[in-house]
């Protein structure tokens, strides 16, 4: 009997499950195809204890228990199998590479560096600080000690969505999106979680924010569509991008404080004028 995991990662089984009952059809597909495999992992699943999520670092198989009654699988189906269409593969794409952006990224904390007033200059330090923080300390340091795996990683069948060109704007414009099925990868290193991406865009969005009120909390929207896009792709599990929200919105709040906490201690000893100048606003 074929598996029908292994057709799913030519996206032979997956491809043809649309609508609302497709993560059940998946069910039913594997069920009938990988009897055995089901059997095996209820086997090691009662070794280690009880039920579990089947994506977790601790139980990684090669064909996938889809009958388990796990949410995060479930989300994982209904965005990145069902919930597509060709022109959100190019959208989902853009926004998950931030290759794509950085010149443009480049440019602005330039000019703002360069033609901003002292609150932008005070909001680009503080940006860079918070941001190189949550990525440098918190996403590397949680990433090594929990090494959860990516879907990609963990199952076959997960629908991976690229830009060509790796990101360069002049060939990602102009190329079709890549789209491949993904192979479970045994002994793989996981970094599924959190998910640096939406740490980071959360941590800009709070910093805006706080330094500009209303028209910052506007960054929550790109960061948003950033963390979608982030399951939408593949790249990350849903519960990995939930929890990377607060985890970046609690953890830049925090650094904030301490940026503040910093200024006023230094500008009040070295900088009275200052000190004056911005209390009791936004920053």
């Amino acid at each position: 009997m074929v598996c029908a995991a292994e057709l799913a990662s030519e996206g032979l089984v997956l491809g043809g499950l649309c609508g609302a009952d497709g993560a059940k059809d998946l069910e039913g597909v594997w069920a009938r195809g990988c009897g055995r495999c089901h059997w095996r992992q209820k086997e090691q699943r009662a070794e280690q204890g009880g039920k579990s999520c089947l994506y977790t670092s601790g139980l990684v198989h090669k064909h996938p228990n889809l009958d388990e009654e796990c949410m995060d699988q479930k989300l994982l189906l209904l965005i990145n199998r069902e919930w597509t269409a060709a022109w959100l593969d190019w959208v989902m794409a853009g926004a998950s590479s931030l290759n794509l952006w950085m010149g443009f990224l480049a440019v602005a904390a330039l000019w703002v560096a360069v033609r901003g007033g002292v609150r932008a200059r005070l909001y680009l330090v503080a940006l860079v600080m918070v941001v190189a923080l949550n990525d440098g300390v918190v996403s590397r340091t949680l990433k090594h000690a929990v090494g959860r795996l990516r879907p990609g990683q963990s199952a076959d069948g997960v629908r991976m969505v690229e830009l060509e060109g790796g990101g360069k704007p002049w060939k990602a414009f102009s190329k079709p999106v890549r789209v491949r099925y993904s192979r479970a990868q045994w002994g793989a290193e996981g970094r599924s979680f959190p998910s640096s991406h939406t740490v980071n865009l959360f941590s800009v969005a709070v910093v805006s924010g706080v330094f500009w009120g209303g028209r910052g909390w506007w960054a929550l929207v790109p960061a948003g569509l950033v963390g979608y896009s982030r399951i939408y792709t593949g790249a990350h599990w849903p519960s990995d991008v939930l929890a990377s929200v607060f985890l970046g919105v609690g953890a830049s709040f925090i650094w904030v404080a301490a940026v503040f906490r910093v200024w006023e201690w230094g500008t009040a000893r070295w900088a009275p004028g200052w000190a004056e100048r911005f209390s009791g606003t936004n920053a």
